[in-house]
């Protein structure tokens, strides 16, 4: 990328790099003045859906249903203190459909779509809802037709974010809010690994996430830029907590990890630009 997506500047630096499993050494690079981070070699968008499988939704059903539960109730009453219900509201990468559930329940009218054949036929078979399987780009949506648009981490998974924002504005209605939650790129679990790195070699790739499902991670400063090009107007955003830990797979190492993961949690506790996620509300100009 010669020049970053949010505010066009050129100048990068590396924060993390790996060899992936081809060989191929792959660089995380950092925008200098927005704070972008994204991979310079990263999957393809189809080869990026073939990895939210039935593994990759095993593990979210074990481990986040409940945690989101409780999360997308509080987000559903925020949304509806922005934009209060009747209306059309569509769910983007809706998983399971626990959100759109919740958003039914005070009164949308819902609709989502994503990619996990599983996931779709989970949220079909249980909620009885309108999920489209595929991707937002293949949902061909009418052009302004929905109130609420959210994609709960879903714009640092998809390939070209930029044309990702100019289809939700599309079918956004003026006035129409779009809800997002996303990795927030200047987080203290990267920010300490980062460091970790620095002193001890390649520890990150080693046993911290490689972003295989990753593209892009944002700062507020990138995720604002990037919204206003693509005509949208911030209207609120907040910095979350992500009080979940996962040890998938027992290990000694696996286990260090989640306890280095809580003392990290506490820090950002206390110290809210450091927090895991961003949630954003914008509305459509």
């Amino acid at each position: 990328m010669d020049k970053c997506i949010c505010c066009g500047n050129s100048g990068f630096k590396t924060v993390f790099q790996w060899r992936d499993t081809g060989q191929n050494n792959v660089r995380v690079n950092q925008c200098l003045l927005c704070g972008l981070m994204y991979q310079d070699i990263a999957l393809k968008e189809e080869e990026l859906n073939l990895l939210y499988n039935d593994e990759f939704f095993d593990i979210y059903e074990k481990h986040f249903l409940k945690f989101r539960q409780k999360q997308f109730r509080r987000d559903i009453n925020t949304i509806n203190a922005i934009k209060p219900p009747p209306g059309k509201l569509l769910d983007i990468g809706c998983a399971f459909g626990i959100f759109l559930n919740e958003a039914l329940k005070t009164g949308w009218s819902v609709s989502g779509i994503d990619v996990s054949k599983n996931a779709v036929e989970y949220a079909r078979s249980k909620y009885g809802l309108n999920i489209f399987m595929g991707t937002l780009a293949a949902a061909k949506m009418e052009s302004g037709s929905f109130d609420v648009v959210t994609a709960w981490d879903v714009i640092e998974h998809v390939a070209d974010p930029g044309k990702f924002l100019e289809e939700a504005g599309r079918i956004i209605k003026k006035d129409g809010i779009l809800a997002i939650r996303t990795p927030n790129a200047e987080c203290a679990f990267l920010k300490i690994n980062k460091l970790v790195n620095d002193v001890f070699g390649d520890y990150f790739a080693k046993v911290g996430p490689k972003f295989e499902h990753h593209k892009y991670l944002f700062s507020v400063d990138a995720l604002k830029r990037i919204l206003a090009k693509h005509g949208f107007e911030v209207i609120d955003f907040r910095l979350e907590l992500e009080d979940i830990v996962i040890v998938d797979k027992p290990s000694l190492i696996n286990y260090m990890k989640a306890f280095a993961k809580k003392i990290i949690k506490m820090f950002e506790f206390f110290y809210r630009k450091r927090r895991a996620s961003i949630l954003l509300y914008a509305r459509k100009v």
